[in-house]
């Protein structure tokens, strides 16, 4: 998989990224989707760079959740849009319980995103090394767009 994505730069199609989503997915977390709602609704915590939130559920006819929580960061036209929510209560269900960071990056903040993986995989010599890249952009992704909102959450439960 990472072979394949710095691949496209050298296309001679290929003019910019568009669009780039990063994630970062835990298992077995020490809180869910509704302590990261609760903290939110409580006032312990705001992903800085965001002026607004949602929350979204998918209810069956009985009106009980189906799905999980998902809670939103931004808006979904903007460049950037952040989510958390329940991965381990996803259809299908997964055998252990995680939750699930996610941020869309469009626009400029794709193209910059884009750019700074390919220049630090230039010196990647192995799909090993590439993965290296990918998760450390990754994680300064979800970082500079969502605020590692967890361990604020953690730190005022101490």
């Amino acid at each position: 998989m990472a072979d394949a994505f710095f691949a496209f730069p050298k296309l001679r199609a290929f003019k910019t990224f568009t669009r780039i989503d990063f994630q970062n997915t835990e298992l077995d977390p020490e809180v869910d989707a509704y302590a990261v709602l609760t903290g939110i609704q409580e006032g312990r915590f705001w992903v800085k760079g965001h002026s607004r939130w949602r929350e979204y559920a998918e209810k069956n006819s009985a009106l009980e959740m189906d799905d999980g929580l998902t809670i939103y960061w931004g808006s979904a036209r903007s460049e950037k849009m952040g989510r958390t929510y329940d991965k381990g209560r996803q259809k299908p269900v997964w055998d252990k319980p995680a939750i699930r960071d996610e941020v869309e990056t469009r626009g400029k903040w794709a193209s910059s995103h884009g750019d700074w993986l390919i220049r630090d995989a230039q010196d990647s010599k192995t799909p090993k090394d590439r993965l290296t890249v990918m998760e450390k952009n990754a994680t300064f992704a979800l970082r500079q767009h969502l605020d590692v909102l967890r361990t604020r959450l953690h730190t005022s439960k101490r």
